[in-house]
């Protein structure tokens, strides 16, 4: 008989029923009701069996013999223990539920692995494939698309580092994005305008341009000529109220004496 998983002991009556016992009686009766459980039946009726069960030499077990064997009773070639007897009835109808209980859940188990394993094959069976079969969902990854790179890209296209983090600075600071779609825009007004994408750029931050277009330079350059003295709008402009308002006089020396030298002739 297998081993059983553990032994009731009950203290408080095993302390009352062994209070006149030494340290070494205590000793070989637990080892003999401990042998006892393990086997599941009484121990054999035999001195040379039972002086090894209790780790005694043969003159220490004659002498514990008597004391001990008032808690069995001696049948035959028997020492039976009766509270044992009835805890290893209890454990054994207790597992024995349990294991018919454990094999009837194994039955059901079984029976249901089998059911499945049968509707599996008359699906195949009845199966037809078609261009509408669902049965397996196809699922794509999409790759994410690398971060565009303004300085990388500006760099690339000739434009110097300290130009392209300027221009970059002045975009976010005007709340514009540096995407590649504006500087491929501002690349062809460039083209346009006969300059360079780096004197574009450089003229979009001078000037506080969110972008760049062909037709400002040309306003620019149209300007520029309808000022004889290369004055810009906004300087001729200045310059003609400081006229009208008085604040820009001509000096005596550039008086015209034109008419006192008529007059004296």
């Amino acid at each position: 008989m297998a081993a059983l998983p553990y032994m009731q002991l009950y203290v408080a009556d095993y302390l009352a029923d062994t209070a006149h016992l030494n340290a070494a009686q205590h000793g070989a009766y637990l080892l003999l009701i401990f042998n006892y459980w393990q086997r599941g039946k009484p121990l054999n009726n035999s001195n040379e069996r039972l002086t090894n069960v209790a780790r005694m030499t043969k003159e220490e077990w004659a002498d514990a013999k008597p004391i001990l064997s008032e808690f069995f009773e001696i049948v035959g070639d028997e020492w039976i223990h009766w509270r044992i007897e009835r805890d290893l009835l209890a454990v054994n109808s207790k597992s024995g539920k349990a294991s018919e209980a454990g094999k009837a859940s194994a039955a059901r188990r079984a029976e249901i692995k089998a059911q499945k394993e049968l509707t599996n094959v008359e699906r195949t069976l009845n199966h037809t494939d078609t261009d509408t079969d669902t049965d397996t969902e196809l699922t794509t990854k999409t790759k994410r698309a690398p971060r565009f790179d303004p300085q990388k890209y500006l760099v690339e296209l000739g434009v110097s580092p300290d130009l392209a983090t300027d221009w970059i600075e002045h975009r976010k600071s005007v709340k514009a994005k540096p995407s590649k779609t504006a500087i491929d825009g501002i690349s062809k007004e460039a083209e346009k305008a006969q300059m360079s994408l780096s004197d574009a750029l450089r003229e979009s931050c001078s000037r506080g341009w969110r972008g760049f277009k062909a037709e400002w330079m040309e306003n620019k350059t149209q300007n520029a000529r309808a000022s004889p003295s290369g004055q810009s709008w906004h300087d001729r402009q200045a310059e003609t109220i400081a006229i009208l308002t008085g604040r820009n006089k001509p000096n005596e020396s550039e008086r015209d004496i034109t008419g006192e030298a008529r007059r004296v002739a």
